[in-house]
């Protein structure tokens, strides 16, 4: 993954904890988001990172929310599940240095 690429993954986080998710349809987050096995911070930062790693070939949202459409239910759902436990992570993060 280039520092784009990272820095990209850092911006959406960043949208995300003020609520704003622009790579998300709404009626994706809708619905519960289910995957058959317990997500590790390790596999969702690996997932995400692929994932990005396709997206960053298209520059607006719009080009990267089709291509997302594109991916089975199960494969969206494993990524969305994948980047809400990185803005999770990056909460708790910023919690742990206001102490």
């Amino acid at each position: 993954m280039t520092n784009t690429e990272s820095n990209s993954i850092k911006n959406y986080i960043n949208m995300a904890k003020t609520g704003h998710y622009p790579l998300f349809f709404t009626e994706w987050l809708e619905g519960p988001l289910q995957t058959s096995q317990a997500l590790t911070y390790r596999n969702a930062k690996k997932n995400v990172d692929q994932v990005f790693d396709k997206l960053s070939k298209h520059r607006t949202i719009e080009r990267k929310k089709t291509m997302m459409e594109s991916f089975s239910e199960e494969e969206r759902a494993e990524f969305i599940q994948s980047f809400f436990k990185m803005v999770e992570r990056d909460i708790l993060q910023d919690l742990k240095t206001l102490h």
